[in-house]
């Protein structure tokens, strides 16, 4: 009989021990019930410590730090956490950029480490790249976030606080990245076409000496400027018969494409027309000699 009444009473103990287990105590409950930062903060709002002058980054960075104080200090009654983000706060208002938490000053579980070490590797990149002055407003609510989350991380018994600061870090980090990502620039336009005249003898398709320097300079530019396509174009002057002088043209202007690929130019980017005496630089009479009618014409593109 004694027997089975120790065993009663054992097990009423065990079911009470159970039942308190899975409940919560009532300073957990307290605790889960106050509002996260951001509900006590729409109905306390903070003005910035830092002058008006001051950087953007500094005045924001400031004023979130100086709040985040205050609601540690006040609903939640953190007596670690308030002096720090004071501290932070005014570091802030003196220009004197703080920079984020570190991980090792906190006793973070092991299970959210490599968490919030990519987080401050990703914030830390962006700043040193000039985030500050880059997207400011930005990088001073990702860096207050990813501070108040590391520090509700810490803590790890309010949800809801947790994924508040979490979410306005990976929010404010989005933004931060898309203002420093590099502004495209336009592709730079073609180089302008460039035009070489090649001039001739009396009735002659011969190059000369001086024919054969432009035909040097065109074929370095072409090279030069990456240049793809080539058009000649031959004419003569109008001293003679059209047909004859049609014929004098055409040779002309082989005798220049020949030049141009033998000093280089690619052959399958050059085209030809030759015009006679149809296209004169200088209006002359019918029958007329003209030296800079005796011509070929040589134009560089892309």
């Amino acid at each position: 009989m004694r027997t089975m009444l120790r065993m009663a009473v054992a097990s009423a103990a065990m079911l009470v021990a159970a039942a308190c287990a899975t409940q919560p105590s009532s300073q957990g409950d307290a605790s889960l019930q106050k509002p996260t930062f951001y509900e006590w903060r729409a109905a306390n709002p903070v003005a910035s410590p830092a002058p008006q002058n001051a950087p953007v980054f500094s005045q924001v960075l400031a004023r979130e730090y100086l709040a985040f104080s205050r609601f540690e200090g006040g609903p939640m009654n953190d007596a670690r956490s308030t002096p720090i983000f004071t501290r932070k706060a005014d570091s802030a208002a003196k220009n004197e950029n703080p920079a984020p938490e570190t991980l090792a000053a906190w006793p973070l579980a092991p299970q959210f480490q490599q968490e919030l070490g990519a987080a401050r590797t990703r914030l830390t990149t962006a700043l040193d790249a000039g985030a500050r002055t880059r997207s400011a407003e930005n990088a001073a609510l990702a860096q207050f976030n990813f501070d108040c989350w590391l520090e509700q991380q810490t803590e790890n018994f309010q949800p809801a606080h947790i994924a508040e600061c979490k979410n306005a870090f990976m929010q404010a980090m989005g933004r931060v990245e898309a203002d420093m990502r590099p502004v495209a620039q336009p592709a730079p336009p073609p180089p302008a076409p460039q035009v070489y005249v090649v001039l001739f003898p009396f009735d002659s398709s011969a190059i000369s000496p001086v024919a054969a320097r432009v035909l040097d300079q065109a074929a370095a530019d072409y090279r030069r400027l990456g240049m793809t396509a080539v058009r000649v174009e031959g004419h003569t002057d109008r001293a003679g018969p059209d047909a004859y002088n049609q014929a004098l043209s055409e040779r002309r202007t082989k005798a220049v494409i020949d030049a141009l690929v033998a000093r280089g130019v690619n052959a399958s980017g050059v085209s030809g027309a030759s015009f006679g005496e149809a296209r004169p630089k200088v209006p002359t009479p019918d029958g007329a000699r003209n030296e800079e009618n005796r011509r070929a014409e040589i134009t560089l593109s892309r």
